[in-house]
């Protein structure tokens, strides 16, 4: 792993501060650039390695063979600690820059996700005043599997059987009727529909339950009789027949 060393000229003690890995494995031949000696430098641990070995005579002799050498290959230390801030510059910058594009990067996300979950929300909380505005819409809530009651009314222990009244089958019909707002509403009249194996209708009648306006929370009990349902009828539908306008 590469550290800082300090590097000094033997001749004019100018001191410098370069990378280690600039030296290694074996050192290298550099240039004082106050001074313009050159010297072998080696990494801190072999120096103090042959330091232990050597004498000091056997390392002026050393310094003074490659001060005779040619200057080819001689590195300027300044430089080279120049060009290694450099490096280390650009490297910060680079990771500063990805940094801030991943953070941009979250944020647009979590930004997009809050931007949904307050479109879905709203959808939701909103879904009868939208569904007034816009009755296609129900149907669209419907496939997501949410039913959007605009009335305020909803029904509750719906039940029919059949039965026999001096030999005559007769279907009788029973349910309550509940306001789930909390305003007083009045009921509409109440339509049932006879259904045939193909969920078609085949028959169908309209009873007025009452005319005094529901208050909140309040449940009101109807029922209903049939005499001589058609025999093909296999299902009942209860809802709400439409306003006139």
């Amino acid at each position: 792993m590469a550290t800082l060393m300090i590097v000094t000229c033997p001749l004019c003690a100018t001191r410098y501060e370069a990378s280690s890995d600039a030296f290694e494995p074996a050192g290298r031949k550099v240039r004082c650039t106050n001074c313009s000696h050159t010297w072998f430098q080696e990494t801190e641990e072999a120096e103090q390695a042959r330091l232990g070995l050597d004498s000091d005579a056997e390392n002026d002799d050393l310094a003074n063979q490659f001060d005779d050498e040619d200057g080819d290959d001689i590195t300027d230390i300044e430089s080279e600690a120049a060009r290694l801030a450099s490096a280390s510059r650009r490297a910060s910058a680079g990771y500063a820059e990805n940094r801030t594009l991943r953070k941009q990067a979250v944020y647009g996300w979590l930004s997009l996700a809050a931007c949904l979950t307050l479109f879905i929300s709203g959808g939701y909380q909103f879904k009868i005043p939208i569904v007034e505005a816009f009755p296609a819409a129900a149907r669209l809530y419907s496939e997501l599997g949410i039913e959007v009651n605009t009335r305020g009314l909803a029904f509750h222990n719906l039940t029919y059987k059949q039965e026999f009244e001096n030999g005559i089958p007769v279907m009788a019909i029973k349910g309550n009727i509940v306001n789930i707002t909390e305003q007083p509403l009045v009921i509409p009249r109440v339509r049932f529909g006879l259904l045939d194996d193909a969920a078609q209708e085949i028959y169908h009648w309209n009873i007025k339950v009452t005319q005094k306006p529901l208050a909140p929370n309040e449940t009101l009990q109807f029922s209903s009789r049939l005499a001589s349902p058609p025999v093909a009828a296999r299902n009942l539908q209860v809802r709400f027949a439409r306003l006139r306008r």
